[in-house]
C-alpha cells in the first residue's frame, strides 16, 4: 500500500519495530510454563518456525517473480494476524501474575497447566507460586534448587525490588561478565546470518539450499545440547562458521574453486548460525536468572539487531575479501569465548544472581 519512498520506509520501520521483540517475548513467555529439561525444546521449536517461515517467503518469493513483492508482503502480513489473535487465548505469566498481587489468577493459571498436564486432580488453592517445603515446590512445578536456606518469598518487599540492569552490570562482576559475552554471542550470530543471507539473496537455488539446510541444523544443534553440553556445541558451530567464512574470503580473492562451492560454503554459514541462534535462546535463557532473565533477553535481542543493522554496511567494503574476514574473525572471537560461560547443562533452573555465583564457582571448581 506504500505509495512512495518515505511511507516504504516508514511502514518497514514499524514492522521491524513490532518484529524485534517477537521472537524474545515469544521464548520467555513459552519458558514460563516449561521445566528446565523441557525448554530447549521450546528454543528448536521457535527456531524451526523461524527456519519454515524464511523457507516459504523464500519459494513465495521464487515462485511469484521480483516484481510481486507487494501481493507477497500482503500475503505474509495477513498470515500474521491469526497468530496475533492466539495470544488472547493463552494464559498470562503466572510468576508476573504473582508478583503484580494477583494470586488468584496465578493459581488458577498453575491449574489449567496442571490440568493439561494430566494432573488435573489438584485444587487451585493448593497449587500457588509459594517457595518452601518440597511439595510446594513440585506443586509449583519448579525444580528445587540446591540450597541450605529456604529460597525468598516472591511477595516480600525485598525481593520486589530488583536493582537496575545497569547497577547489576557495574556491581555485580559475574553477572557483568555473562551477559556481554551473551551480547556478544547474540550481535555475532545476527551479523553472519543476515550478512551471509543478504550476500546471496540475488541466487534463489542458493538461498533456497541455506534455508532447507537449516531444518537438519537445528535439530543437530539440539541433540548435541542434550550429550555434548552447550559450550561445546556452541563453540564448534561458531568455529565451523568461522572456517566457512574463512574459506569464502580465500575465494573472494581470487583463489580458484569448482562451481557451487561458494553457494555450499555461504550454506554452511547460515546453516550453523541459524542452530546458533536456536541455542542462543536456550543458552541465554539458562544462564540469565528468573529475575533478570526478560531485561537480560531483551539485551541481547538488542545486540543482534545492532549486529543485523551493521552486517549489510560490511558488504559495501570494495576488497570482496574484508566482510568475510571480519565475520570469520568474529565467529571465531564468539566460539571461544562460550569457554568463558558456565555449562548449564543438567544444572536446576536459575532463580536469583546467587544462583548465577554459585554456578560460575561450582563449575570453575570442576575444571581446577
Amino acid at each position: 500500500m506504500a505509495t512512495s519512498g518515505r511511507s516504504f520506509l516508514a511502514a518497514r520501520f514499524l514492522c521491524g519495530f513490532a518484529e524485534g521483540g517477537v521472537p524474545t517475548t515469544s521464548y520467555g513467555w513459552a519458558g514460563e510454563f516449561l521445566l528446565p529439561a523441557h525448554k530447549p525444546r521450546a528454543g528448536i521449536a521457535l527456531q524451526i518456525g523461524f527456519v519454515v517461515g524464511t523457507l516459504l517467503v523464500t519459494l513465495g518469493s521464487y515462485s511469484s517473480g521480483e516484481h510481486q513483492w507487494r501481493a507477497l508482503s500482503a500475503v505474509v502480513s495477513f498470515c500474521s494476524l491469526p497468530i496475533a489473535l492466539l495470544c488472547l487465548f493463552a494464559p498470562e505469566s503466572p510468576r508476573w501474575l504473582h508478583r503484580a498481587g494477583l494470586p488468584a489468577r496465578a493459581s488458577a493459571v498453575l491449574h489449567r497447566i496442571a490440568h493439561l498436564n494430566g494432573r488435573g486432580n489438584a485444587s487451585p488453592a493448593s497449587i500457588e507460586l509459594t517457595v518452601g517445603s518440597g511439595a510446594e515446590e513440585k506443586a509449583t512445578m519448579l525444580p528445587p534448587l540446591p540450597r541450605d536456606e529456604p529460597l525468598p518469598n516472591p511477595l516480600s518487599p525485598r525481593t520486589r525490588q530488583q536493582p537496575s540492569l545497569f547497577r547489576l552490570l557495574v556491581v555485580d562482576a559475574t553477572f557483568r561478565r555473562v551477559l556481554l559475552l551473551l551480547c556478544l554471542h547474540w550481535c555475532v550470530y545476527s551479523a553472519l546470518f543476515f550478512g551471509l543471507s543478504l550476500h546471496e539473496a540475488h541466487d534463489v537455488h542458493a538461498a533456497l539450499l541455506a534455508s532447507s539446510c537449516q531444518i537438519p541444523t537445528v535439530f543437530c544443534t539440539a541433540l548435541s545440547f542434550d550429550r555434548f553440553g552447550r559450550r561445546s556445541t556452541m563453540l564448534v558451530l561458531l568455529c565451523a562458521a568461522s572456517f566457512a567464512c574463512a574459506a569464502m574470503a580465500t575465494l573472494a580473492a581470487g583463489l580458484p574453486a569448482p562451481e557451487g562451492t561458494h553457494a555450499l560454503l555461504s550454506t554452511i554459514g547460515v546453516a550453523t548460525m541459524s542452530g546458533s541462534f536456536a541455542g542462543g535462546y536456550i543458552f541465554s535463557s539458562e544462564l540469565l536468572p528468573t529475575d533478570v532473565r526478560a531485561v537480560g533477553l531483551a539485551l541481547c535481542s538488542q545486540s543482534s539487531r545492532v549486529g543485523g543493522f551493521f552486517s549489510p554496511f560490511a558488504l559495501l567494503i570494495k576488497n570482496p575479501a574484508v566482510p568475510y574476514t571480519l565475520w570469520s574473525a568474529a565467529a571465531l572471537i564468539a566460539g571461544f569465548s562460550s569457554l568463558w560461560l558456565p555449562e548449564t547443562l543438567g544444572e536446576p533452573s536459575l532463580e536469583s544472581l546467587d544462583d548465577l555465583r554459585a554456578l560460575v564457582s561450582r563449575r570453575a571448581g570442576r575444571h581446577r
